[in-house]
């Protein structure tokens, strides 16, 4: 009996997961095809005796749909490799990041490529108003997105925290003794000012496999600066959870809104981690038109760290 719950259960985690991963593919078609559609219209309709997408506000919109669709495909060929090649992995937090940050951005790239419509995007005959309303579908879709964010931060602080009990009681220790207390501080400060911004973690500058944790030593060179920066923010993040277990300890996971701000810095520091990978390998390999991915990664990489920051 024991044995079908659990392989029950096994399955409704899959299907979940697959869900997740067909609302991120959908998402990606949809927008996909509707921003070739809004481009050709922005072409057609002219105003002011020259067509409507030559006007910089227009350019400014269109291409904040192309950074997110960038960082959608970037997500989900990632982890569609990376369920291919581990099957049994368990991806759900990596998924239900995606999911957030994809509904999110369809929704909003839709509404943009309406108002570039005008009253034309209000029309039946036109494919606007039918995947506006899919799109509002999907961010209640299995699960609403703020259940969403507070399981990422919640399961992300209890569960990926290696012996997280003891973790809580260590850090308990910084709250009663003066000294450690200072301590503690003066490291969190030098992280935020990126001292350690050579290691992923707070291990070693070298994992097991002598690989380095320095992020630049991973990516192309005219990634270094940019990397430099990237985990300067995941040290911040880290430091963030830090004092966020000092302050609350077991009941973090009662602050909803604390934990859904950790789970937006999470899912922009994963999405942007992948952008850096893909784009990384662009050039590495030398695909065409790498040098427009590079533009991309680094207005989206100034956009996502800014936010974090």
């Amino acid at each position: 009996m024991n044995l079908i719950i659990i392989e029950t259960l096994q399955t409704a985690q899959n299907v979940l997961v697959l869900h997740r991963l067909n609302t991120v593919a959908s998402g990606v078609g949809v927008l996909r095809y509707l921003l070739s559609y809004t481009a050709e219209h922005c072409l057609q309709r002219h105003q002011f005796g020259k067509p409507i997408g030559d006007y910089s506000r227009v350019e400014e919109k269109l291409s904040e749909i192309v950074l997110n669709l960038y960082a959608m495909e970037s997500g989900l060929f990632y982890f569609s490799g990376l369920l291919d090649a581990q099957p049994s992995r368990n991806l759900s937090l990596e998924l239900a990041a995606l999911k957030i940050f994809s509904s999110e951005k369809v929704w909003s790239g839709i509404d943009t490529c309406i108002q570039l419509a005008g009253r034309f995007g209000l029309l039946k005959n036109v494919p606007y108003e039918r995947f506006l309303r899919d799109a509002r579908n999907h961010l209640t879709s299995m699960e609403s997105n703020d259940i969403l964010r507070i399981m990422i931060a919640g399961e992300g602080i209890t569960e990926i925290i290696p012996g997280f009990e003891k973790t809580i009681s260590d850090l308990s220790v910084f709250t009663r003794h003066p000294i450690t207390n200072i301590k503690t501080k003066w490291l969190l400060k030098r992280r935020k000012q990126g001292k350690y911004a050579a290691q992923a973690g707070s291990g070693p500058k070298v994992t097991e496999g002598n690989a380095s944790r320095d992020l630049k030593d991973h990516l192309h060179p005219s990634f270094a600066d940019m990397a430099t920066r990237l985990a300067i923010n995941t040290q911040r993040f880290q430091s963030l959870c830090q004092i966020s277990l000092i302050q609350y300890g077991r009941e973090i996971t009662n602050e909803q809104m604390l934990l859904c701000q950790l789970a937006d810095a999470a899912i922009d520091l994963l999405l942007t981690s992948i952008c850096f990978g893909r784009a990384s390998r662009s050039i590495s390999i030398g695909l065409p038109r790498n040098d427009y991915e590079v533009s991309l990664i680094f207005i989206l990489l100034i956009q996502m760290i800014n936010w974090i920051e």
